[in-house]
């Protein structure tokens, strides 16, 4: 048996977590003295960005860096690179394949009542095939912000989750950030996943105004009290659910006036004036507009932004500085997220430490960067890959989202990760031809460095020549092993070896972040 037929002993895998840990790859915010200036800059970066420098943008913002975005960003420039991947659209054909691929998957799907398989391969297959990659990382930080999980939907409700991931994934989302709030607030699925369809005149429901506070515009017990809740809860009554007639039979929510509390509030300390009538579904966005103006609603979602997309624990200055950008662009959060991937900051030693990926990141970038993916009832495995590792897409585990850091680093987690990365690689109908250099740059080396660039590796000399020695040995069915240089121009050695290596890189320290 040949020794790339086997590829790497699982039983390394545990020891990965102590170097992975060990190499800094707890979530990136540790910092250090060098390049510190730049590292509290959002100035434009006025030197050429290197070619490592535009992998590491690609690799914060589209899962994964390839060959081909690379050669993307140089010939487009930077700045007009992220002001194309800012445009968000939805309605695409992208959806409709997902729709399609659904259909294939479970041949009684009904878009009018998917269940939850229907509606994480839906997304799941937008992940991997959406050409903008940057509106899917977008739509998964707020799907972590904001925590609404399929599983309070009923049956004759699923189909609001359809609804929800569309509005994670539109224009809204990098648009007024106090418009895109109120949006969120009144989404069908979030009314049910926070009680909003429970909250009713002489019985409000205190659910969505904490969470609305604590997890997604102020944090924990800052600047708001018990008072404060229970009057704010009574400001988000009114609406409810129906059941639409037969054929359909399935549910949508309307508001009802006699349902919302129309008399006055006072929130932080301000009047906040009932509506009544037909207005009453209005008080959302007051309490919106109400927050942004009282408390540092804006100071929490712009440093939870830099930190997802930069480092950790931001310094004041920084904090400051991104409110002001935030502000003076009418709260829209696009140029203040292109501020950032123009910005030293983001191309500086600290911007660059590495933040732990998720397993969306890790298992949805594998595929993007090389096009393998798994053919045949692709996304069940998928799926069922994600499970176990952890992270399904429209199932968060709580209002809270997932856990980040190096919580995904357990062994147990390690193990699921080189699982999937094992079943993309057998993955027999998909070349690698195309991943290699041009056949006559195909030495060991060559590929290896090639392999390298793809998978942004950092890797010691020893650890780049073990990789060569792979390429260039073999082994019989003794076990001996024994010279055997790679050809890059076999067939075999290519399909072989080169699948190996890139399961081996995938278990890289540095391949577990970003």
């Amino acid at each position: 048996m040949s020794q790339h037929s086997s590829w790497w002993p699982r039983a390394a895998l545990a020891a990965l977590l102590s170097v992975a840990v060990a190499a800094g790859c707890g979530g990136g915010g540790g910092g250090g003295s060098k390049g510190s200036s730049d590292s509290e800059s959002l100035d434009p970066k006025t030197s050429a960005l290197t070619d490592d420098d535009i992998r590491h943008f690609l690799s914060r913002t589209r899962f994964a860096s390839n060959e081909i975005e690379l050669a993307n960003v140089k010939a487009a420039g930077l700045d007009s690179y992220v002001d194309a991947m800012l445009i968000f659209q939805t309605s695409t054909a992208v959806e409709n394949q997902a729709l399609n691929e659904v259909a294939l998957i479970n041949p009684s799907f009904d878009p009018n009542f998917p269940n939850r398989n229907d509606l994480r391969y839906y997304w799941e297959y937008i992940l991997i095939n959406n050409p903008n990659a940057f509106q899917e990382v977008m739509a998964m930080f707020w799907h972590d912000h904001f925590g609404v999980s399929s599983d309070v939907l009923g049956r004759e409700e699923g189909w609001w989750m359809f609804s929800h991931i569309r509005l994670l994934r539109s224009a809204n989302a990098v648009g007024s950030l106090t418009d895109f709030m109120y949006d969120v607030s009144t989404d069908w699925a979030m009314l049910r996943f926070l009680d909003g369809l429970n909250s009713q005149r002489g019985r409000p429901n205190e659910n969505f105004a904490r969470e609305l506070w604590e997890l997604f515009t102020l944090g924990r017990d800052n600047g708001y009290t018990q008072v404060d809740i229970e009057e704010a809860a009574r400001s988000l009554t009114g609406y409810r659910a129906l059941t639409n007639p037969l054929p359909v039979d399935n549910r949508y929510v309307v508001f009802e006036a006699n349902r919302h509390d129309p008399t006055d509030k006072t929130i932080f300390g301000t009047l906040l004036p009932g509506r009544s009538g037909a207005n009453g579904f209005l008080e959302y966005r007051d309490l919106i507009d109400l927050t942004f103006t009282q408390r540092p609603a804006r100071e929490f979602i712009t440093t939870k932004l830099f930190e997802y997309f930069v480092y950790k624990n931001p310094s004041q200055n920084v904090v400051d500085e991104l409110v002001t950008i935030l502000q003076s662009n009418n709260d829209n959060v696009g140029p203040l997220l292109k501020t950032i991937f123009l910005s030293k900051a983001f191309y500086s030693a600290k911007g660059q430490e590495g933040i732990v990926k998720n397993p969306v990141d890790h298992t949805i970038g594998f595929i993007r960067a090389t096009g393998l993916r798994i053919r045949l009832n692709g996304f069940r495995w998928l799926d069922d890959y994600l499970f176990n590792m952890g992270m399904q897409p429209t199932q968060p585990p709580s209002v809270n989202g997932w856990p980040e850091g190096s919580l995904w680093l357990s062994s147990a987690a390690m193990v699921e990760r080189a699982n999937v990365i094992h079943r993309a690689i057998t993955e027999r109908s998909i070349s690698v031809d195309p991943l290699l250099p041009p056949p006559a740059q195909r030495s060991s080396a060559e590929v290896v460095d090639e392999l390298t660039n793809l998978m942004r590796l950092k890797l010691a000399t020893v650890e780049r020549t073990e990789y060569i020695n792979y390429l260039d040995t073999n082994r019989d069915a003794a076990g001996n092993v024994f010279s055997d240089p790679f050809d890059g121009n076999d067939p075999i050695h290519v399909d072989e070896r080169v699948r190996g290596l890139l399961y081996v890189m995938a278990q890289h320290p540095t391949y577990h972040i970003r």
